[in-house]
């Protein structure tokens, strides 16, 4: 989602001034703006990173197999694509725990194709 602003000329000449100025230091607090010259439009992008999450990953990856970090929720999930639909078989704390549930799980399931996290 986005939002868009319509500038005068003299705001979007005193904005290009500003932005230009501004140097965005690691931790710095900073809006997500996307400065399209030709429209003098100003988009700000929902969800892009802020200053406050400079200097760390969009998003943290796993070592384990079908193991990722949902950063909305601030949980480890693991899932596995059975039949083109995704079954969840784990959304906790602990990415370990996540890799172990996997490894549960196809063995249950009997899947001796796909990779193990632990063996």
């Amino acid at each position: 989602m986005t939002a868009q602003i319509t500038l005068t000329m003299d705001e979007f000449s005193e904005f290009n001034k500003w932005l230009e100025s501004r140097t965005v230091a690691k931790n710095t607090p900073s809006k997500p703006v996307e400065v399209k010259a030709h429209t003098r439009h100003l988009v700000a992008k929902k969800g892009t990173n802020t200053g406050g999450n400079l200097g760390y990953k969009k998003g943290k990856t796993s070592q384990y197999h079908y193991v990722c970090w949902l950063s909305a929720a601030k949980k480890w999930t693991a899932s596995v694509k059975i039949d083109g639909k995704n079954k969840n078989v784990y959304r906790g704390d602990s990415e370990i725990d996540a890799a172990e549930a996997v490894d549960k799980y196809l063995d249950s399931i009997h899947d001796d194709e796909r990779p193990r996290n632990f063996s």
